[in-house]
């Protein structure tokens, strides 16, 4: 159902003046934004909500009375990506031999240290690869769309061995389809003026 949603707004953009579209971020549009001089202004987005949870040890306490009571409390840190929050290409290089784009989703990050990591894959998208790091936390998970064990993600090859990098993925129930995963967009607004002539007549 969202699907058909989703193709029948992209047919009505192509039809109504003004009107914004998302579409997926391809190698073209980065050449393009290059020759323009705009590679390092190009708005980019999410394809889906993505959400990683931070963890390290909190503070821990012990009481010795009648008996040993221990209490712990993890500190926890949710860096929530939506999908209408625009993120900035701050840094690019080769993984595996594959293009990767480092992309900063926070105004005060302009490095490639705090930025998510997006490689190409063989159909050409910029697939979530790695996440920024947060050298005061000890672990991450991240989440597709909604903190749940069923969306939380894990990295592996997307097609077979043939792929030259592990992405983010989450698995979907029937194997045989492509596991889900999160991907770069971006948005193209577009604008149609009519110019009106007038040829009026002037008669025999």
């Amino acid at each position: 159902m969202r699907g058909t949603l989703t193709t029948l707004f992209f047919a009505a953009c192509t039809l109504l003046p003004g009107c914004t579209a998302r579409y997926i971020l391809g190698p073209s549009d980065l050449k393009d934004a290059r020759e323009r001089d705009a590679f390092n202004r190009l708005g980019v987005y999410v394809s889906n909500r993505t959400i990683p949870v931070y963890s390290r040890d909190g503070m821990r306490s012990k009481r010795v009375g009648r008996e040993i009571e221990e209490n712990s409390r993890d500190d926890d840190l949710k860096a929530t990506v939506g999908r209408n929050d625009v993120g900035l290409i701050v840094g690019e290089d080769l993984r595996n031999g594959a293009w990767r784009l480092w992309v900063s989703f926070d105004p005060a990050c302009r490095d490639t240290d705090c930025a998510h990591g997006f490689v190409q894959t063989e159909d050409g998208r910029f697939r979530l690869v790695d996440l920024a790091d947060r050298t005061d936390y000890e672990s991450v998970k991240v989440y597709r769309s909604i903190v749940m064990d069923r969306h939380e993600m894990e990295t592996g090859k997307l097609r077979g061995l043939s792929d030259a990098n592990a992405v983010y993925r989450l698995p979907r129930k029937k194997k045989k389809k492509r596991p889900k995963t999160v991907f770069l967009e971006m948005k193209l607004k577009r604008r149609k003026r009519t110019v009106t002539r007038r040829d009026p007549a002037r008669g025999n």
